[in-house]
This record gives C-alpha cells, sequence and structure tokens, in this order.
C-alpha cells in the first residue's frame, strides 16, 4: 500500500516552515515592543518618582530656606532689641553722670550760680569730661580754686572766668580749635571758658605726663613748674594743688 504523503506538494512543506520563522518573528517582534513599552513605562514611572522626590526635596529646601531667612531676621530684631535696650541703659547711665555733675556743681557753687548757669556748667564738664578724657572732678575743684564758681570774674592780671584763663591762653587754645578771632570777653561764656581750661589743662598734662605737675603748670606755668622741680630735687606740691585736692576729695565723696 503506497503511504499518504504528508505534503502532496513539496512547495507546501517550505511555506509553512516560512509561516513559522514569520509567526516566530511577529512574536518576538511584539514580545519586544512590549517589553520596551514595559520598560519605558518604567522609566516614567521612576523619572517620575525621580521628579517628585525632587520636588520635596527643593521644597524642603525652600521651607529651611524660610525658616532661616525668619530665623535671622528673628535674630535681627533680637539684635536691634538688645542695641536699643543696651543705648537705653548708656542714656541713663549718662543721664545719671550729668545728674550727679550738676548736683555737686550745684553744691560746692554755694549759690554763686543759677540754675541756668549751672546747667551750663555741669554741660560743659560732662562734655569736655567725655572728649578728653580729664576728669570733671578735678575740673570742678579747679573752678571753685580759681574763680569759687563766679563765670563774669575778671582779675587784675586780667583773667577771665570761671576757670580764670588770661586772653594770650584763650586765643593760643581757640587757634588750635579753629576758633579764630576771639575777643576778651568771649572767655566769659561758661562752655568756652571751661572747654578751653580744659584742654589747656590737658597740654600741662601730657607734657608732664603726671596729671599733679600739669595742675601745677597750669596755675605757674610749665617753665616755673619744671625750675621748681628741679630746685626740690622733682618732688613739689604747690598751695594751689593742695587746694585742688582738698576740693577734689570733697567732690568725690
Amino acid at each position: 500500500m503506497e503511504k499518504t504523503k504528508l505534503y502532496p506538494y513539496p512547495h507546501m512543506k517550505n511555506s509553512n516552515k516560512d509561516n513559522m520563522k514569520l509567526i516566530s518573528v511577529l512574536l518576538f517582534l511584539v514580545l519586544t515592543v512590549l517589553l520596551l513599552f514595559n520598560l519605558h513605562k518604567k522609566e516614567l514611572a521612576i523619572k517620575s518618582l525621580k521628579n517628585e522626590i525632587l520636588q520635596i526635596q527643593l521644597n524642603e529646601k525652600e521651607k529651611e530656606k524660610k525658616y532661616i531667612e525668619k530665623e535671622m531676621q528673628y535674630m535681627e530684631k533680637l539684635k536691634n532689641t538688645e542695641t536699643v535696650i543696651e543705648k537705653q541703659k548708656n542714656e541713663i547711665e549718662e543721664l545719671k553722670e550729668f545728674k550727679l555733675i550738676l548736683e555737686k556743681v550745684k553744691e560746692i557753687s554755694k549759690g554763686n550760680i543759677n540754675e541756668k548757669e549751672a546747667l551750663a556748667v555741669a554741660k560743659a564738664l560732662y562734655d569736655v569730661h567725655n572728649e578728653t578724657g580729664v576728669g570733671w572732678e578735678i575740673l570742678a575743684a579747679m573752678i571753685m580754686v580759681e574763680s569759687s564758681y563766679r563765670p563774669d570774674i575778671i582779675s587784675s592780671d586780667p583773667s577771665y572766668g570761671l576757670m580764670q584763663l588770661t586772653y594770650d591762653v584763650g586765643k593760643d587754645v581757640g587757634k588750635k580749635m579753629n576758633k579764630k578771632n576771639i575777643i576778651r570777653n568771649d572767655l566769659l561764656d561758661i562752655e568756652r571758658n571751661i572747654y578751653y581750661g580744659a584742654y589747656y589743662l590737658l597740654k600741662q598734662i601730657i607734657y608732664f605726663s603726671n596729671v599733679s605737675d600739669g595742675i601745677m603748670a597750669y596755675n605757674l606755668g610749665a617753665s616755673r613748674v619744671t625750675k621748681l622741680k628741679s630746685e626740690h630735687s622733682g618732688k613739689l606740691e604747690s598751695k594751689y594743688l593742695k587746694r585742688v585736692k582738698k576740693y577734689y576729695k570733697g567732690i568725690k565723696k
């Protein structure tokens, strides 16, 4: 008996093989496309997740930045507040010191100046002390010795005002302070008189590098103090200095 051929025509066998190959290729392509599609979806998902994480990080940084800015603003306000408080404390201390000077001026002047003049004296003592570093107590004591707080006094020299400045001294100090064309009566102005006297005293203190010698030189002159010190082996305390020290101790009590 003759066997029945599965493929009666030879070309059919080849055609089926080709179809199988085509199906395999198509199936591979479909699977590849699906795989690529899934990979793309995963990439998009990962990218989206990364963007979300990045956005969260940016938001956190923005929050942190705003927090830091608020913290800095708070610290700045706190610093400003502390500065204001410190300034107010300093002003209170300054007022206390000025009040003390005014009270001492009224006490030691013994009624030789009125309220307005006492305020002018206290202001000048306070200001010149802060400008030159010369103790206001020293100046207050010297005014007592020089004029007993009589602002209009003119001695026979003549010397003028509270600190008994000569015109030559006043003119010399005035030039150094850029005050030109000073007339004699200018030295009777309370504040100017104290300022000029304080700067002249400071000049003597600097010259001798000693406060006591500077005070004596204010009264006697630098050359005479130098001469007297050489005669007394460097030890010298004039009557003027003793009187200033006496009033100084009274003011410091």
